[in-house]
């Protein structure tokens, strides 16, 4: 019999922590999305890249309810001391039972990595201008987050990492810190370019009941 190693261990500890996040889902709301997301990337010189992306959400499995749907354009130019920095347009599409509009992006991100004892983090700050073409106001919205993911081994002889991103929102509409997000889960490398994530996702808003999702999603990277 072979030994249990720390690493087995590792796995045994993810995989209960995201089946807790998962009955909780399914125990408090009955939500499940997948986001299929698509990125053409070209690097341009040594310290930059331009980007053309897209996201398409789907509401509730069997995924015939498509309520969303991003196109993306921006440029990554990697600085001094692991920042990145990448302005972006973005153009939303949003299909809802009350309401049918569009809403148009303009951000400025700002990302810092480190690795810190084998865990990949990320700290992210993200300003946006939000204009919308209906009822919606127009504002800004400020977003911090810390992706935190570590490599587990193999799942299924396919590659896995397991993740935890906690996230705040600020806007000057409510002027205040109004929203916290939670995500975890696996990102599973299926091929060099392509990966799926299986996760849970955690929302709590001010004056709202919090939102438990379960979340899958395709990813697409072509560089």
């Amino acid at each position: 019999m072979e030994a249990v190693t720390g690493r087995d261990n590792l796995k045994i500890f993810c995989l209960a922590f995201l089946l807790f996040y998962f009955l909780s889902s399914m125990s408090y709301g009955d939500n499940s999305e997948h986001w299929n997301d698509f990125k053409l990337s070209h690097k341009i010189g040594e310290n930059m890249s331009a980007f053309l992306s897209n996201r398409t959400k789907f509401k509730d499995i069997p995924f015939n309810d498509v309520y969303i749907t991003s196109l993306k354009l921006g440029s990554g130019y990697s600085a001094k001391w692991n920042l990145t920095v990448t302005p972006s347009y973005r153009i939303d599409w949003i299909d809802r039972q009350d309401k049918d509009e569009y809403e148009h992006r303009y951000s400025l991100q700002l990302d810092y990595k480190r690795a810190v004892h084998g865990i990949n983090a990320t700290l992210t700050q993200i300003s946006e201008l939000r204009y919308f073409t209906k009822a919606t106001k127009d504002h800004i919205r400020l977003r911090l987050r810390l992706n935190m993911s570590k490599n587990i081994g193999a799942i299924a002889k396919r590659r896995t990492a397991f993740y935890l991103m906690p996230e705040i929102f600020y806007d000057d509409i409510k002027n205040d810190i109004f929203r916290f997000r939670l995500y975890s889960g696996f990102d599973i490398r299926l091929k060099e370019n392509i990966s799926l994530k299986i996760g849970y996702i955690l929302q709590n808003e001010k004056d709202k009941p919090d939102v438990h999702l379960f979340n899958t999603g395709l990813s697409w990277n072509i560089k």
